[in-house]
């Protein structure tokens, strides 16, 4: 009797499947040309991300086999890149294998349990996602995705306006509130691309439109200052993740009607070198110089608590250090300053009146980065230093003396077990009206 029930539900699935790769058959004769959209223009270049994510032996070690041709994937209950790297990286490492076997059919994401869903993680999954059915396309072998919603009104908002409903175009019932949501649709980069003034700007103009819902808006020196902000961000993900590399940009803004305050998410995710691979590997002779003379100051330091990728992942946030620095050319101290002076403008701006303070979390290769409110940059005059030269810069060494030549707290930055072949920043901040009203009256 179960063995008649489970052919039935099999056969019944197969024919959903067929009426469903009919259906996206149709739909590809209506718009010629467009192949490389497989399932969101917006992201199109799965091939590339298929290339990197197996350059990098991104799938995880076992087979599948035996799980059978749908699969069911419970979404850790915190699935994010600040609070939770090892579970997410390991989470999406289990659903890249999954979906290049070509045995299994579907794949079912559970979101019941999850409470917080991040916006890089949840970035992240849909990149892997779209690529996987590239790649299964590619083989004629196409896999589809099913999903249960989140019960929380706020990570259903995340799927359904930012995440993997909308970059799916998947049919789900209900929809999110356009007035009290607001997302900057994911951008998508090559290496090299000189469009970052553009896409600076329009990040800039976000911003500015969602804190006019609080009853602010930015000054034009403001939009010039955060503008120029986000252009080195922009630059920085260009630059450090290589050759052939990615980078992604996202926003999303979420209004707490209860508590009159706002909640906005950004990420910037790049797929490529690591922070540390491109710094020591990839940048110009005297960075290289400077970090080995770093390493040199943290002999006696370094351990598997304190690896040689912590430290050059910390040295690379500090002021006036860059891979592409050269002091013998024009311009090579602007370099490498937008994640710093982002850290400075939060710290003023992104509280609420409660207590709640912004999230700041950098994640490459095996190191995690934590910034709040416990370490800050502040002004270090250096005399006479091999490394600094003679300058008051902007540190932040994680420490309670800020030493960069100090090990930083393991509570803020830390080794993580779970590779990400790349950077992922990710930021969470606030608008509140009464916050802002105290701080500029």
């Amino acid at each position: 009797m179960k063995r008649r029930e489970r052919k039935k539900r099999q056969y019944e699935l197969r024919k959903l499947q067929k009426l469903q790769r009919q259906r996206q058959k149709r739909q590809r004769k209506k718009t010629p040309g467009k192949r490389e959209a497989v399932c969101d223009r917006e992201i199109v270049y799965s091939d590339t991300v298929n290339e990197l994510l197996t350059e990098r032996r991104f799938t995880v070690n076992g087979s599948p086999f035996g799980l059978g041709r749908k699969i069911d994937m419970t979404v850790p209950p915190c699935f994010s890149m600040t609070k939770n790297p090892d579970e997410t990286i390991l989470w999406i490492r289990k659903l890249y294998t999954y979906g290049q076997d070509l045995r299994i059919e579907t794949i079912c994401f559970n979101h019941l349990k999850c409470y917080d869903i991040d916006l890089a993680a949840s970035t992240f999954m849909d990149i892997v996602v779209v690529a996987l059915k590239r790649y299964r396309e590619k083989k004629r072998q196409p896999i589809y995705f099913e999903g249960q919603m989140p019960s929380g009104a706020e990570c259903t908002d995340i799927l359904m306006a930012s995440g993997i409903v909308r970059h799916l175009r998947a049919f789900t019932k209900g929809t999110y509130d356009t007035e009290m949501v607001k997302p900057f649709h994911i951008v998508e980069r090559r290496h090299g691309d000189k469009k970052t003034d553009k896409i600076a700007t329009e990040m800039t103009q976000y911003y500015d439109n969602c804190l006019k819902k609080h009853g602010y808006s930015l000054t034009l020196a403001g939009k010039t200052n955060l503008s120029n902000i986000f252009g080195e961000i922009f630059i920085n993900c260009d630059s450090h993740g290589g050759e052939h590399s990615l980078w992604y940009a996202l926003g999303h803004y979420q209004f707490r009607k209860n508590e009159e305050i706002g909640e906005m998410q950004l990420t910037f995710l790049t797929l490529g070198n690591t922070i540390y691979e491109g710094i020591s590997k990839e940048s110009t002779e005297e960075t290289k110089w400077r970090l080995e003379k770093l390493f040199e100051r943290h002999k006696g330091q370094i351990s598997g608590n304190w690896t040689r990728e912590m430290i050059a992942t910390v040295f690379s946030l500090q002021e006036g250090v860059s891979r592409l620095r050269d002091s013998k050319l024009d311009g090579h101290s602007s370099r490498g300053n937008g994640t710093i002076n982002m850290m400075s403008l939060l710290n003023r701006i992104g509280l609420t009146e409660k207590g709640e303070v912004p999230e700041l979390s950098i994640t490459s290769g095996n190191t995690q980065i934590l910034l709040n409110k416990k370490y800050r940059l502040s002004k270090h005059r250096f005399t006479d230093d091999k490394i600094f030269g003679n300058k008051e810069l902007n540190i932040i060494a994680f420490n309670d003396t800020n030493d960069i030549y100090k090990k930083a707290d393991p509570d803020s930055v830390y080794h993580i077990k779970q590779f990400f072949p790349g950077t992922a920043i990710s930021i969470r901040f606030y608008m509140d009206s009464r916050y802002m009203e105290r701080l500029y009256g």
